[in-house]
């Protein structure tokens, strides 16, 4: 089990780089603010340790100089014209939300390429894997154990047992199952590449069956999708030595050959909640109406969008009283809320940041790129992408910033084979 924790924290996915001790610290608050903010075992005041952690950082990454990525200048600047001219409900608090998001960017992806900003990030991104690798197995083993740590409202006379079994309602440590599912997929992928990289560990395997148990358990169809499309790609497209190829039949077919046994337990949720949506009128009838109301913003102001962090109020959408929102999609939302000037820029910036892995065929590179696809697919589906307060809008950013700090990481010198 030693040997384990030290392959987990020493294992060259991650790129393990030398630091200051005063970053060292700052990446393990940020780490740990961030994924105890969305367990459901810790308190609530977890959401002050991250806002701390990440305000430390900031200043931490800016004494390191400022160089500033132009895909995200250019980004930047659409998106305070875009708050400064459009005439935005207050209640969506706008401005404060884009400050946020800024922050959380600068902070965790490739907004900032000086050497320091790289190593930061990379040690952050290590370090969230690591606590996650931990809990997303934990969270498989509670399924079985009826515990269930989701903050939710259920029926009073809902047992533990019932409410862990129901549909979307299993989040294992996590606040909810729509944490669990996206965070088990990443981890899913870390410990499929992980095995590449150690494949005499075969508790590698064992980790990456749990993980993806996890993420069915969930119930979450956008998860389970964005967690198999990057693995299957990475197995159809056959890059690698020929060790790595055979490594990564082995830890599918195993997986497949595990699985098998409990499949009716395991797809139950999934095939329940599809069942629900055909009931409701079409595949994705959970979705459709988050869609039409993002394409009918769009359409209303399609150069500029609605506002940054908003919906049209009178569009029909719900949304709190403090101006929180669920676009029903991160891609949607970018189009609804920035129109074609915002979109063009994130399309410009998620196309540099896929082709700085795209034709590197090292496992490090590989499992960058399978992130990122993870990701931009769990996008289509949820909609986190400008919610800088939120854990999932830190994920996406991070792991699009790897993929694009690759690049950098061989720019100084830092990355090894």
């Amino acid at each position: 089990m030693k040997n384990l924790f030290i392959d987990i924290f020493q294992n060259p996915l991650f790129q393990n780089i030398e630091a200051p001790s005063i970053g060292k610290a700052l990446a393990w608050l940020m780490a740990i603010g961030s994924v105890g903010a969305v367990c459901g075992f810790m308190p609530f005041w977890m959401q002050s340790i991250y806002f701390v952690a990440l305000a430390l950082s900031l200043g931490y990454i800016l004494i390191g100089g400022i160089q500033i990525n132009g895909r995200y200048f250019v980004l930047y600047i659409v998106l305070i014209l875009n708050v400064l001219i459009l005439p935005i409900d207050p209640v969506f608090n706008s401005k404060t939300r884009l400050l946020l998001f800024i922050i959380v960017t600068v902070v965790v992806s490739s907004a900032f390429t000086t050497m320091r900003a790289v190593v930061f990030r990379n040690m952050v991104f290590k370090n969230i894997l690591i606590l996650c690798s931990i809990l997303v197995p934990i969270s498989c083993l509670f399924r079985f154990l009826g515990l269930n740590y989701a903050r939710m409202v259920v029926f009073s006379d809902m047992s533990m047992q019932e409410q862990v079994a129901s549909v979307g309602l299993f989040g294992g440590v996590f606040q909810h199952s729509m944490m669990l599912g996206p965070i088990a997929a990443v981890v899913a992928v870390y410990f499929f590449f992980a095995y590449q990289s150690y494949g005499q560990k075969k508790i590698y395997i064992v980790l990456f069956i749990m993980s993806v148990l996890a993420c069915f358990f969930s119930a979450s169809r956008g998860a389970v999708l964005s967690m198999i499309v990057p693995i299957v790609f990475a197995v159809l497209s056959g890059q690698g030595d020929a060790g790595t190829k055979k490594k990564t039949k082995m830890i599918v077919i195993v997986a497949i050959l595990a699985i098998l046994p409990f499949a009716n337990s395991v797809f139950n949720g999934i095939v329940e909640k599809q069942q629900r949506n055909v009931e409701m009128g079409s595949t994705f009838g959970s979705r459709h109406d988050k869609f039409t109301y993002r394409w009918n913003e769009f359409t209303s102001s399609p150069l500029m969008g609605v506002g940054f962090a908003s919906i049209d109020p009178n569009g029909g959408d719900d949304y709190g009283l403090d101006g929180t929102i669920e676009p029903g999609s991160s891609h949607m939302a970018i189009l609804s809320m920035t129109g074609i000037v915002g979109v063009l820029c994130y399309l410009a910036l998620i196309i540099f940041a896929y082709c700085c892995v795209k034709g590197e065929d090292n496992t490090s590179a590989r499992f960058r790129k399978a992130l990122l696809i993870a990701m931009l697919l769990h996008g289509c589906w949820e909609g986190y992408v400008f919610s800088g307060g939120g854990f999932l809008c830190l994920l996406y950013w991070i792991i699009v910033g790897q993929a694009i700090d690759y690049k950098y990481l061989k720019k100084y010198g830092l990355f090894k084979e």
